[in-house]
């Protein structure tokens, strides 16, 4: 047995750190508790520590703790753009880098802002909806107590893309509603007047 489930939880509880690998949690259980004790014993002391960082946190404290840890795995630098960018070797201050980090800021917009639309507008296949909102409301609550690294997001990316076609796709149903709604109105108004 390892100890990664241990390590994950205990520093997914550092605070300071925003549930983010630190050198000094690295230090305590590399340097202090896996040397001296057997995987199990050690993942279980880890397991404990963190336990124990998160019951000393007030209710106000654990909420800004998740809010933090999400800020991080929805961070602009580390995801998919910013990793890009050394690919093709271009600088932070560069009009295309601001375009693309744009760009992904604008699809997390547009993946909450479509989220409550389908709410609204239903479709005939809401399961296929439920089961993408599911995993994605999974996998951010996966994060809220183990490390966080915004560059897990990565295999998040299918489903956004998956989620925001069927949102463009609800939105030109409704436009078609709208404009036969509209014709039969005007085709109405037409035949009285």
């Amino acid at each position: 047995m390892d100890n990664t489930g241990g390590w994950n939880f205990y520093v997914g509880s550092n605070y300071e750190s925003k549930g983010q690998w630190t050198a000094s949690d690295r230090d305590y259980f590399f340097g202090e508790i896996t040397p001296y004790y057997p995987a199990d014993i050690a993942r279980e002391m880890i397991m404990e520590k963190g336990i124990e960082r998160y019951s000393d946190y007030s209710l106000k404290m654990f909420i800004t703790h998740i809010a933090n840890k999400m800020s991080v795995l929805f961070a602009n630098e580390g995801n998919a753009i910013y990793d890009i960018r050394y690919c093709l070797g271009i600088n932070n201050e560069s009009a295309l880098y601001l375009i693309c980090s744009g760009i992904v800021s604008l699809y997390f917009a547009l993946i909450a802002f479509g989220s409550l639309f389908s709410c609204i507008f239903k479709r005939k296949d809401d399961e296929v909806i439920l089961l993408l909102r599911l995993l994605l409301l999974g996998f951010t609550a996966a994060f809220v107590l183990v490390e966080v690294m915004n560059r897990y997001t990565f295999i998040m990316y299918p489903v956004l893309i998956i989620i925001t076609a069927l949102f463009v796709d609800d939105w030109k149903e409704l436009y078609r509603i709208l404009k036969e709604y509209s014709r039969r109105e005007t085709k109405l108004y037409a035949d009285k007047s």
